[in-house]
């Protein structure tokens, strides 16, 4: 590069016979970026940008173990680098790892390995690294490898594992720097052996210091009721030992909880008290929500259960007070038969209870008279998807739906072949939106609150014209892919209106309509 001492940005593409380029970043104390296309050395692509908030490397290889692979890299000019992502490509030698001491999230994806082999074998701590945010996806390592990398991360707060076949369980290292000293003593003697353990278990040991954890895909993977090395204590099963987890979210793992599947250890809790949000989703073995009534500082929960479950735990749960949030996807009729006055009494749980958004499907049984009565104080938003065989609420749901009188938002979602709303939607007199999204088969909207903000209304072919009068409080209209709305309303618009949005999927005609009010309404999209 000396013949360009000012070269800022360097950009090579498809170039698959060059071998040899200068070190990247070629200059320090100076701003350079580099895009790198298609060329030899291994390299599919290499982006390095450093303008904007965060310095970045992003290297993607082409699959081979080229021992010369990271020789194009200058990292004596990268001690500022904050985010590094591999991808299909070797490790990072660990001394060139220590070298980038501003390092603070690391993105591994498509690798075999996550260490190089050291004669001899590694000795724990060893390494310590700055890094707080690790990303591992689609990779074939070990669970000892995996435990022996987070052991050097000792700074690390959100985990992400992604499709990481080889991993069949998961277990909490204990925090040394907590227990005794006798206590630290063995367990930095029986860490070797947990390591050991995890090489020959397919198992992967987390550290205690997590905030965030998300696991994706990991089909094999099975938290341990108990870990190997705690004597088999309830206190240390599970995520127990997670002490400052706030964040967990599980997605397609659905033996996550098999363990937890046998009447021995059914009293078992396996997620930490400190837990404020928890999406479980796609997982069996969930009968009940009893394992997750020890939440006291709950917020958020999301629930996707595969397999007949019950509401036992829920009641308790928001009882709480924390629980603001709340989705629940299930095969089964979760309310039905349910007396949520039996863990208190329903003066204290109208008092406690502040579930304010709640996203569930219609067979659930959540609109029942008794249900809807309790939370009518506090439910500010629901959302209700249908299955597919659903054609109208029955008398006894639009009785309890219009018990919820402090309802700000109401969506319907999925009713293929719902034919028609609620007629007593217009006495949600709270209701400021309301949205409408693929149900086909309904041809008219019923009579609207008067209180109604804005309406959306999404994928619903069978609805031919708008309501004459609209409500006069109405800000906003989205109309996407209603292809059968031709015009607006006779009556007009009210002269509220802030926003309207006919830009997507629907007639020319209506476009038209909408385009004449263009310099009348504020933002017109058609």
């Amino acid at each position: 590069m000396a013949w360009f001492p000012r070269l800022r940005e360097l950009i090579i593409f498809d170039c698959p016979k060059l071998v040899s380029m200068p070190s990247i970043p070629w200059r320090t104390g100076a701003p350079c970026s580099a895009q790198i296309v298609g060329v030899g050395l291994g390299i599919e692509r290499l982006v390095y940008p450093s303008y904007g908030m965060e310095f970045s490397l992003d290297i993607e290889g082409k699959g081979g173990e080229d021992d010369d692979f990271w020789s194009g890299l200058n990292f004596s000019n990268l001690t500022d680098l904050e985010k590094f992502h591999m991808k299909i490509i070797p490790f990072l030698p660990l001394d060139k790892l220590r070298v980038l001491t501003s390092l603070k999230k690391i993105d591994i994806e498509g690798v075999s390995s996550v260490l190089p082999p050291v004669e001899g074998g590694w000795c724990h701590g060893m390494y310590r690294f700055p890094v707080e945010d690790l990303q591992i996806s689609r990779c074939d390592a070990s669970g000892k490898e995996l435990t022996l990398l987070l052991s050097f991360l000792p700074n690390l707060s959100k985990l992400f594992i992604r499709e990481c076949m080889n991993i069949t369980g998961l277990g909490v290292v204990e925090d040394v720097e907590t227990a005794s000293r006798e206590q630290q003593q063995q367990t930095r003697v029986g860490e070797e052996e947990i390591i050991t353990a995890a090489a020959a278990q397919g198992l992967l040991f987390l550290p205690s210091q997590l905030q965030e954890l998300m696991i994706y895909n990991c089909s094999n993977a099975s938290l341990l009721a108990n870990s190997s090395h705690d004597n088999h204590t309830e206190a240390g099963g599970g995520l127990q030992r997670l002490r400052c987890l706030r964040s967990l979210w599980i997605d397609k793992c659905p033996e996550f909880l098999s363990s937890y599947s046998s009447s021995l250890i059914s009293s078992f809790l396996p997620f930490p008290t400190c837990l404020q949000d928890l999406d479980l989703l796609d997982v069996k073995h969930m009968q009940t929500l009893q394992p997750l009534s020890n939440l006291t500082s709950l917020t958020g929960l999301m629930l996707r259960i595969l397999g007949g479950s019950t509401e036992e735990g829920l009641w308790s749960l928001l009882a709480h007070g924390r629980l603001t949030e709340l989705h629940l996807y299930t095969d089964s009729d979760f309310f039905a038969g349910s007396d949520p006055s039996r863990p208190h009494d329903k003066d204290f749980f109208a008092r406690s209870s502040k579930l304010f958004y709640l996203y569930t499907e219609i067979n659930t049984g959540f609109l029942a008279v008794p249900i809807c009565s309790l939370l009518s104080s506090t439910l500010t938003k629901l959302c209700l998807s249908f299955d597919m065989e659903i054609e109208r609420l029955t008398k006894e749901q639009e009785e309890a739906l219009q018990l919820l009188t402090s309802l700000q938002e109401l969506e319907f979602s999925y009713g293929f072949k719902l034919q028609c709303l609620p007629a007593g939607l217009h006495n949600l007199i709270n209701l400021e939106k309301l949205q409408i999204e693929s149900c086909r088969a309904i041809r008219s909207l019923p009579s609207l609150p008067s209180s109604l903000q804005e309406l959306v209304m999404e994928r619903c072919g069978g609805i031919k014209s708008l309501p004459n009068a609209l409500p006069i409080s109405l800000e906003k209209l989205r109309i996407r892919h209603c292809n059968a709305i031709k015009s607006l309303p006779k009556n007009g618009l009210p002269s509220l209106m802030l926003e309207l949005d006919v830009l997507e999927g629907n007639s020319e005609e209506l476009k038209r309509a909408c385009r004449k009010l263009i310099g009348i309404i504020p933002i017109v999209r058609a």
